[in-house]
């Protein structure tokens, strides 16, 4: 009786573990399946012409320079600046980048600097370069230069997707020559799944996360053999993907490629 009672109480832990992945894989294919409608083709017309899901086919960093290039312009004209031509309240711009120019302009006689351009002279010309890029939110720095003026100030400016073109969602003033410290482009946290067709395809792993406050988004992931996995236990060692438990939430980490996350380091969160 009593071996009947340890094997029961075992069965029913079991139980409840399983429970808990069927539980977890039913919320993450709902997820999936929510974003499938979204871009399937046989959607309905208000979700396949829900801006929001849209990629921009534009180049975040030539939105930005264009930006950039005209603002400068009008800050090196003798007969208007970026205010006057409007540019402060551009459509490109986001209501938090409008309203954050707007105090600059009327806080103009006390700062040191161009609140776009990040500098406190006005460069000859300005270039830009990819810090983050993803289909839904972009980082790029713009840099200005000017004969005989060298600076380590910049302006960071994030993007985000909206309508399916960028928007330019915030200007930061940063201080130093190379890029913000960013250990891994790829940073999410989300959850493990494998071989759920038609989405994705049976052979890769992929994680599911949620941006922006979107959900359903998914990345591809690829390993090598400097990915390293951490288990619960804290225990880490090279990745081995035959071994993952699908679903399973985890934080990924790692670099981006136009393929999909390339993965670095993989902590495994445990079931939900």
């Amino acid at each position: 009786m009593a071996m009947c009672g340890i094997f029961s109480d075992i069965e029913i832990r079991n139980n409840m573990n399983n429970q808990k992945y069927i539980i977890g894989g039913l919320l993450v294919l709902a997820v999936l399946a929510g974003a499938w409608f979204m871009f399937s083709p046989s959607a309905t017309n208000e979700a396949s012409e829900d801006a929001s899901s849209k990629a921009p086919v534009d180049d975040a960093v030539d939105v930005t320079i264009g930006f950039y290039k005209s603002w400068l312009a009008s800050v090196q004209d003798p007969e208007t600046d970026p205010y006057a031509a409007g540019l402060g309240t551009d459509d490109l711009l986001s209501d938090t980048v409008r309203t954050y120019i707007v105090d600059a302009q009327r806080n103009g006689a006390v700062l040191e600097r161009d609140p776009v351009l990040c500098l406190a002279f006005v460069p000859e010309k300005v270039r830009a370069k990819s810090i983050f890029s993803s289909d839904t939110s972009a980082e790029v720095q713009v840099l200005g230069r000017g004969e005989g003026e060298k600076t380590p100030e910049y302006a960071l400016v994030g993007l985000t997707a909206v309508d399916g073109n960028w928007q330019i969602s915030n200007i930061t003033c940063v201080s130093g020559e190379s890029a913000p410290e960013r250990e891994f482009a790829f940073d999410q946290e989300g959850f493990l799944l494998k071989g759920a067709p038609p989405l994705l395809d049976p052979e890769f792993w992929y994680v599911v996360f949620e941006e922006n406050g979107q959900d359903g988004h998914v990345a591809p992931l690829s390993f090598s053999a400097a990915s390293v996995c951490i288990g619960l236990d804290g225990a880490e060692a090279t990745c081995d993907p035959s071994q993952f438990v699908n679903p399973s939430k985890v934080h990924v980490q790692g670099g981006m490629t136009e393929a999909g996350a390339v993965v670095q380091r993989i902590q495994m969160l445990g079931a939900e």
